[in-house]
């Protein structure tokens, strides 16, 4: 319902999927139990939940309200998808890949799918092969948590360069946020994703501005 034609049923969704996650949150802080116990952060949903968020900035947005909204569920599934892979960031994706149940697996298929970049493609092929890329900026297939995070950004940022200002003001506040939220040695990681396209536009490569 995130990606439907309908503009409505696309604001109703958001709408819902922040209630969620602000019942999520509030549950996570009182009973400190992991973002694993809810049934949409579980990690392949709420990857497909984020990709599907990070794949709507392509549709026009409504309103102010909604694109608040839009950055805080998208900090949210970015930033839970980043923690639930915590105990993960040393595992090489094949061995990431391999303690996936099938349900699991077509959902993360889903996802690439939508993501459709090279670097999804990589990641699919590198888990079910284990070969080297000849990408001349491969993702680091050693940390399957960057590896996926990274997707997301990537994602956001091109679609940041190609849409309006409402949209690149919605990537540029999460990516804001996101960074806010991780550690040093992750915000070095993440560098050149979140950078790379704020540099394209206050050099005036991307032909736009965005205001403040």
């Amino acid at each position: 319902m995130l990606l439907h034609p309908h503009s409505w049923i696309r604001s109703r969704s958001v709408r819902l999927i922040a209630l969620y996650f602000a019942r999520v949150n509030a549950s996570k802080e009182n009973n400190q139990s992991s973002l694993r116990h809810y049934y949409l952060t579980s990690l392949s949903r709420l990857f497909l939940v984020a990709t599907s968020l990070c794949c709507q900035l392509k549709m026009p947005l409504l309103n102010d309200a909604d694109s608040n909204l839009m950055t805080q569920n998208i900090v949210f599934a970015i930033c839970g998808v980043h923690s639930l892979m915590e105990q993960s960031v040393h595992i090489d994706p094949p061995a990431f890949w391999s303690t996936l149940e099938q349900h699991e697996k077509d959902r993360f298929l889903r996802a690439f799918d939508l993501l459709d970049s090279r670097k999804g493609r990589f990641f699919m092929h590198s888990t079910l092969t284990s070969s080297v890329s000849t990408d001349n900026n491969p993702p680091d297939v050693h940390n399957t948590q960057y590896v996926l995070v990274s997707l997301l950004l990537r994602k956001m940022g091109k679609i940041a360069l190609q849409k309006d200002a409402i949209q690149m003001g919605i990537v540029f506040n999460s990516y804001g946020n996101i960074m806010s939220r991780v550690t040093q040695d992750d915000c070095m990681r993440y560098g050149h994703d979140v950078l790379l396209p704020l540099y394209k536009v206050c050099e005036g490569y991307a032909g736009k501005e965005v205001d403040g």
